[in-house]
Parts: C-alpha cells; structure tokens; sequence
C-alpha cells in the first residue's frame, strides 16, 4: 500500500512540475476525420475500442485532454484521455465502448487544449457514427447484414416476421403468422375446412380442378375453368375461345303429345352475339332430321325422345340444345284400350264358370247311385262314393245261358 501512494504522489507531483510548461505553451491541437477511428457495425453487448490521433501543429510541445460523448445518449464515454503531443507530433488515446442500445450511435470526440491560446476551435472536434446492431439467431451476423436474421431459411426480404424462427407468412395481413393463425386468408373459413386457406378469393373447389369455386367459370365441370369469349362454352372445349358461339333455342307448343299428333319446332330466337347463324340442324331422337328453322314433326309410336337443335354461326362454331318430349295415347284411345281389356276378362271370366258347371251334376247324380257307402262324416262321404262312382264301370246285364251244343251225328 506504501509502495502505490508513493508511485500516486510522484506522478501527482510530476504533472504539476511538468503543468507550467504547458501552460506556459501556446498553440494549436486538432483531431481530423482520420484521426477518430473505430469499428462501425457491431452487435448489442460487443465492446468496441475507440481511437483517437491528436496531432500538435506548432513547434512547442502541448498537453490537453480528450473527451469521447455519446449524442444519442447524451452521456459521456469512459474517463477523459490526456495526452501530450510532442511539437509536429502527434499522440494516441482510446476508449472502450460497450454497446448496448440498438441503432446508430454519433460518437463526438473532441480534443482540449489546456492552453487555448493560438488554438483553432474549429479543428478540436470529430463526429463519427457506430452501428449497433442486433442479432436475432446469434449466428455473429448483425441482422443488418444477415440475409436471414431468424435463421429459418426464409430470407428476410421474403419474410414477414424476419425474427421469429417459427412465422415467416402472414397470408391475410392480421400480424398472426400462418402457422399460428387459424385462417390464413381471414375469410371466415378455418384453414381445416378451406381447400385454398391462402387465398381469401375462395375455400371450396367443388369439381377438383384446382380452381376455387368463386373463379372457376364451371364449378361443376373439372375439364372447364376459362370461358375467354364469355360464350358458354369452356377453353378447353371451345374450337375458338376469341369467337363467341350462337346460342340455341328450341321453342316449341307442347312437350308432352300423342302419337301422329303433328307438333311443330321452331329455332326462330337462336342468336349469334358477334356475327349470324347460317346453320340449322334438328335431330328429333327417333332417326328423323331436318334443316329447317321451323320443321312439324309427328312420332309414330309413343315413348320419351330427346331433341335437340345444332346451330352454326358464320366463323364455322356450333352449339346445341336439347329437350325431351314424352309421347303417349290420347284420353280416348286409353279409354279404348281399357274398356277392351275388360271385356276380355268378362269373357275369360264366363268361359271359366261354364265349363265347371257339368262337374257338379255328374256328381250329384252319382251320390244318388250308392247312397250306402257314404261313410259317417258327410263331407268326406260325398268325394269316396264320387272317386268310386266315377272308376265304377257300369253293370253288366246278365249274360242269356249259353245253350247246349248236341253232339254231332256220326255217320
């Protein structure tokens, strides 16, 4: 302990002998902007070591102290530095500097001459900038300079949450990441029950063709999607998908009629939006076709037929349209048939009495013929004597005797 107030008094008692040379001393201390130099980027909590270069620009040795200040801080860094510059010399000091706070951090250091005479206060300060930066994945790259500060091989351009290894998507904008998010797209569908969860435009894809219902010209139709032309008929099917296609209409009175009943078809309101039908081509479903816009057509036999009607447009693309027509009786010839099929049943009816009508004689008369083999139970003693009566053949008359033959005379 003897030994360092000793060496603390001898320097303490040094610089006061050695401060009037100094004072004594007059002229000029500078810092330039390659006097103050430090690393510029560095990570929270990394220790950074400032230096600074005082240069003496007169012919007599000079002393002074610098001093290092935080702007953003407002706070002052480390203890003064005192130097002592030779004359047309220079000297070195320094600081550490813990960074702490995130952002750009003015350093200002400025040199102070103890003597001010012959000094220019325009050359005693430097302001230069140090980067704090943070580092999200603690990968020792500043996310400033990381290209993927989460470290979840999602670049932070990309990325909506640059520092959360566990989101990088935010479909619907709501701050929620997708994979905490229950609906991504925010449309009211949870992303369990919605086939497109990114894409708040649709949730159902009713026919499977990877187009959502909402955007999908044929929902139902897995082949279709597109109709460029707006024509009703899809791309894919359509010959001419900047052409749009005539439009059939089949009109006609009834759709329900007898047989040789005349009914007539007319194609007279089928359109073209961009150009003229010149095609008419009827099929009425039972081998007959006509070319007509309006055909009478009679079915011979009843039945259900479909007919359908193919217009062609004057760039060559058709379309077709079909309906059914039932074809029966008329009221009258129901009646006719019906009151012919009773009368078929009344004859069949009286055939079937007449001829069950001779049985039942025959075995009452029989019944009179051996009345005393009835046996003791009425019902069955009617059906044996009848079974009997019936095998029995009729009785034989008694055969006339056979008359006596006389021997033959011998001669």
């Amino acid at each position: 302990m003897k030994i360092k107030r000793k060496n603390i008094i001898t320097a303490f008692v040094a610089a006061i002998l050695a401060a009037p040379l100094f004072v004594q001393a007059a002229g000029d201390l500078s810092l330039g902007p390659e006097s103050v130099s430090f690393k510029p980027n560095v990570l929270i909590g990394e220790k950074v070591r400032i230096y600074a270069t005082v240069r003496n620009n007169s012919s007599a040795d000079l002393g002074g102290v610098v001093k290092y200040y935080d702007e953003k801080l407002a706070d002052f860094l480390g203890a003064d530095q005192a130097v002592s510059v030779l004359a047309n010399a220079t000297d070195d000091v320094f600081i550490d500097f813990i960074a702490r706070d995130y952002g750009e951090h003015p350093i200002s250091v400025r040199v102070i001459p103890w003597e001010s005479d012959g000094d220019d206060p325009n050359n005693n300060k430097v302001t230069k900038s140090i980067f704090v930066d943070r580092d999200s994945d603690g990968d020792g790259i500043g996310d400033q300079v990381d290209t993927d500060d989460d470290n979840d091989s999602v670049s932070d351009r990309d990325d909506a949450f640059p520092n959360n290894p566990s989101e990088w998507l935010d479909s619907d904008g709501d701050g929620i990441g997708d994979n905490a998010d229950n609906d991504d797209d925010n449309d009211g569908v949870s992303d369990a029950e919605d086939v497109f969860p990114t894409d708040a435009r649709d949730s159902q894809d009713d026919d499977g063709d990877g187009v959502g219902n909402n955007q999908d010209k044929f929902p139902d139709d897995p082949t279709e999607f597109r109709d460029t032309d707006n024509d009703g008929l899809g791309d894919n099917a359509d010959p001419d998908s900047s052409n749009k296609g005539p439009i059939p209409v089949i009109e006609t009175a009834k759709k329900q009629l007898r047989v040789k009943e005349i009914a007539t078809f007319n194609a007279l309101k089928s359109t073209d939006p961009d150009g003229d039908v010149v095609e008419y081509q009827w099929d009425f479903g039972d081998g007959t076709q006509e070319d007509s816009v309006v055909v009478d057509h009679v079915y011979e036999e009843r039945g259900e037929y479909t007919v359908s009607l193919r217009v062609t447009d004057n760039s060559g693309e058709s379309r077709v349209q079909k309906i059914q027509i039932i074809v029966g009786y008329s009221l009258i010839g129901i009646l006719l048939l019906i009151t012919t099929i009773l009368l078929i049943l009344l004859i069949i009816i009286g055939l079937m009495y007449s001829s069950k009508k001779p049985a039942k004689t025959k075995t009452v008369s029989v019944a009179k013929v051996s009345p005393k083999k009835a046996p003791a139970k009425p019902k069955k003693a009617a059906k044996k004597p009848v079974k009997k009566a019936a095998s029995k053949a009729p009785a034989k008359k008694k055969a006339a005797p056979k008359k006596k033959s006389l021997p033959k005379k011998r001669k």
